[in-house]
């Protein structure tokens, strides 16, 4: 149940130290729901006339959270006072810590997944405002899931292909056959050891292989359920993904963790745009 009471916003303890000098060019990364006088450093928007914008009302958020099965259009978006963006940052239901990406996926809602953006006021283009876009995705809720543990666990195979290319900025029906979609990640173009993938790969890296609260990656999660062909076609996208030899090697995904961390820097005033 979703309450009309401010959410507090808090700050993820896994992303590095909190001082300069425990590391280098470490960054707050803030959680969903967003507070409101930080989504307009998120999104760099550079208008003189830029205020911080008006959070969701709890009815608006309650009402989307219910269309989410039926989502078709980005018109139910104008209910709310903000951007459909700024309303993802800060829509979140607190009895189960999903984001309304968790909610649509969930309910195996395609149409309502290639529409939550359709409408915004400006086409999502700029570094800033993909990081923004990141940050949405990557919210994992209570359970630890993100939104790729929700679409592994619903057993639909274009569900998982949807939410994957939604995450890597692509359409998301090109008629394209699943795994060999991403050919173009394989370690035959020069991703190799001791060569690290830069940050916009090791995020990649990360939200596909990333762990719930059960300890299990989406591919696991499927599998777990009876979903082997889910499964085959996570483990073949990582096998991809991953620099050759360096797949389960817990020293390389933290190495992945900080590259994430030190290339993406999520307020403008903390890191080049």
């Amino acid at each position: 149940m979703i309450h009309d009471s401010e959410e507090e916003v808090l700050y993820s303890e896994d992303d590095g130290p909190s001082s300069p000098e425990e590391g280098p060019s470490w960054i707050r990364r803030p959680m969903l729901p967003v507070a409101p006088e930080d989504v307009w450093k998120l999104t760099d928007w550079d208008c003189p006339d830029m205020s911080v914008p008006r959070p969701p009302p709890a009815s608006v958020v309650r009402k989307l959270f219910s269309l989410a099965p039926t989502l078709s259009s980005p018109d139910p978006f104008k209910m709310s006072p903000c951007d459909s963006l700024e309303t993802c940052l800060m829509a979140v239901d607190p009895a189960t810590g999903d984001s309304l990406l968790h909610a649509i996926v969930r309910a195996g809602n395609l149409r309502g997944l290639d529409n939550m953006f359709a409408g915004r006021r400006w086409p999502m283009h700029r570094l800033m405002e993909q990081r923004a876009f990141h940050l949405f995705m990557e919210h994992r809720n209570n359970a630890g899931d993100n939104a790729l543990h929700t679409a592994a666990r619903s057993g639909r195979i274009d569900m998982v292909r949807a939410v994957v290319r939604m995450f890597f900025k692509r359409d998301l029906n090109d008629g394209r056959e699943l795994p060999d979609e991403f050919k173009w990640i394989d370690g035959n173009y020069g991703i190799n050891k001791p060569y690290y993938p830069y940050g916009g790969l090791a995020r990649r890296i990360l939200f596909l292989d990333a762990e719930n609260n059960a300890r299990r990656t989406p591919g696991e999660e499927a599998l777990a359920l009876g979903h082997q062909d889910i499964s085959i076609h996570l483990e073949e996208y990582l096998d991809k993904a991953y620099p050759r030899g360096e797949r389960g090697d817990a020293d390389y995904k933290e190495q992945l963790k900080e590259m994430a961390r030190r290339d993406y820097h999520f307020f403008r005033e903390e890191g080049p745009v």
